[in-house]
Parts: C-alpha cells; structure tokens; sequence
C-alpha cells in the first residue's frame, strides 16, 4: 500500500478568502517508488482540486476544509492522507451612532442580513445619542 504524506500547508492553517493555498505533498510506495506526481487532491467542500506534488488552490469557498491526498499505486491500492484547512474572511466592525431605540434593531439587523449575503461576518456595534 502505497504511503502519502501532506506537507504543506499544516493541519488547522487559515486563509482569507482568495488567497493561493498550495497543497503538497509527497507519496511513495515499496515496489512504484515516488509516486508524489500523481497526487489528487479533494475538498470534501468543494470537490477535486488538482493533481500533483504540489497543486495552488485559490477558490476555496469560506469554511473548514477536509483536505484528501490519494494516490494509487501499479497494484490498484490506495493510500490516502488527510489535512484541515479554514478559509475565513477578516470579521467587519462595524460602529452605528443613531438616534431612536426602535430604529436601532431594524438597522443593525439589516447590516448583519446584508452581510451574510456577502459571506463575511461582522460585529455591529451601536451607540444611542442621548435624548435632551
């Protein structure tokens, strides 16, 4: 059975949203030898991503990725091995100054709603003006 390792980039690593992700790896197996060119690399989000020692990625959609290196040696058997990577945007702060309560919650609910539109997450935060 053939052995895979990945080594870049480390379990648990975050990246903006965009940003080139390089996966790489190296595979290799008693009787084939190296075998690290015929990597395939798969998101269990996003599906198969490339093929290779070392593939760049930039499409990798918001969230925690379960990242698999399979290779398959001349015999038909597979070894795989498997890496956690996060893409996550930057939070947005966002600061409210207005003047009535009521009106308050319907503006910062509608900021939060369209920022989940957009995919980013953000902290709303407000200040009430005094009344007088």
């Amino acid at each position: 059975r053939p052995t895979v390792a990945i080594t870049g980039p480390a379990s648990g690593s975050e990246f903006e949203p965009g940003a080139a992700v390089v996966l790489a790896g190296t595979a290799s197996d008693a009787e084939d030898g190296t075998l690290s060119s015929g990597i395939a690399w798969r998101s269990d989000r996003d599906g198969a991503l490339g093929t290779g020692a070392s593939v760049t990625v930039a499409t990798l959609r918001s969230g925690v990725h379960t990242i698999t290196a399979t290779v398959t040696d001349s015999r038909g058997k597979q070894g795989t091995a498997t890496s956690t990577v996060v893409i996550n945007a930057r939070p947005v702060v966002i600061f409210l100054h207005y003047w009535g309560q009521g009106k308050a919650r319907d503006l910062a609910a509608g900021v939060r709603a369209a920022l989940d539109e957009l995919g980013k997450s953000a902290y709303v935060v407000g200040g009430l003006q005094p009344a007088g």
